[in-house]
């Protein structure tokens, strides 16, 4: 359940990520509303995390988050298709996402409740392999029907919400081990400020995402209006970094890599990261752009592992 889970969502972000906001600047929308697409998704998405979270220690349970965000968020889909205002768009972009980021915590709690620590990075190696794979056929799938002549959008945002839908129902049967309530407390701030190394990690962490969303909106900006890539262009970028993604995991599932390369790891993929700006705002050109989606592809792996 849990692969399928994992496999359908992963279809569903395929389908419709990469294509989020270039559907805004389609739209008509202005590079502002563009921005506050991107911080309005990272904050949902990141922020909203802590509080689903929190409530699922509170309650002990991951799998009815799981369902209830999936859900919750395929709801919004119909309605993102019929405006074609790109405020409209970007508002109901920002509660999907806020709904959808139920379910980014409550996974991955529930593969460390399901799993021993031992196994833990093998696992999530794996389940990340299959997400890989059906982001990158559910991309390959838009950009196929846009080459076409058919409308892309419209049909990676419908597979996107049955993707979405289908992660949810596969769990209805699942049945997960109760695990002891926790509330949240000022001792769980006092916890983690008290792990120097972790504590440590999440403010680095966290600068690295501010710095960097800084950068985001004017990716949109540079592969619509100034590299004017086709979307078929655009979804075989994201495919190329998907299928470096593949390599690199299945070179760490043979690994045998402790925690400490594994931050070794992190840090120099936090490094390499500084290119991809660089080359957006000096050459972008196709092929230039499809060597950072390697880099990028290789590195994102190891980082969601090392963060494991």
């Amino acid at each position: 359940a849990l692969y399928a889970n994992s496999l359908a969502s992963s279809v569903a972000m395929g389908s419709s990520q990469p294509f989020i906001a270039v559907y805004a600047a389609q739209l008509g929308a202005t590079p502002t509303e563009i921005g506050f697409l991107h911080a309005t998704m990272n904050l949902t998405t990141n922020a909203a995390q802590l509080i689903w979270g929190s409530f699922s220690d509170a309650v002990g349970r991951r799998v009815p988050f799981l369902i209830i965000g999936g859900l919750l968020s395929a709801a919004l889909w119909p309605f993102a298709l019929m405006t074609a205002s790109p405020g409209t768009f970007v508002l109901l972009m920002t509660v999907k996402f806020a709904f959808y980021s139920m379910t980014l915590p409550t996974f991955t709690a529930l593969i460390a409740d399901v799993t021993e620590p031992d196994e833990r990075t093998r696992e999530t190696v794996r389940i990340n392999t299959w997400s890989v794979v059906g982001a990158a056929l559910a991309t390959s799938l838009v950009a196929a029907v846009h080459s076409m002549g058919l409308n892309g959008y419209l049909v990676g945002f419908a597979v996107a919400m049955v993707a979405e839908l289908a992660s949810a129902l596969v769990l209805l049967g699942f049945r997960e081990q109760r695990v002891a309530k926790r509330w949240p407390s000022l001792s769980m701030v006092n916890e983690i400020t008290a792990n120097a190394p972790y504590f440590q990690f999440l403010l680095l962490n966290t600068l690295y995402i501010l710095f960097m969303s800084i950068a985001w909106p004017l990716f949109t900006i540079t592969v619509t209006r100034v590299a004017k890539l086709d979307l078929a262009v655009i979804a075989a970028l994201n495919v190329v970094s998907d299928l470096a993604s593949m390599a690199a995991m299945y070179a760490v599932s043979r690994a045998q890599l402790g925690l400490v390369r594994f931050v070794e790891l992190q840090a120099l993929s936090r490094v390499a990261f500084t290119a991809v700006p660089l080359a957006y705002g000096l050459v972008p050109n196709v092929p230039v752009l499809v060597a950072i989606n390697v880099m990028t592809g290789l590195i994102n792996p190891l980082v969601n592992t090392a963060r494991t």
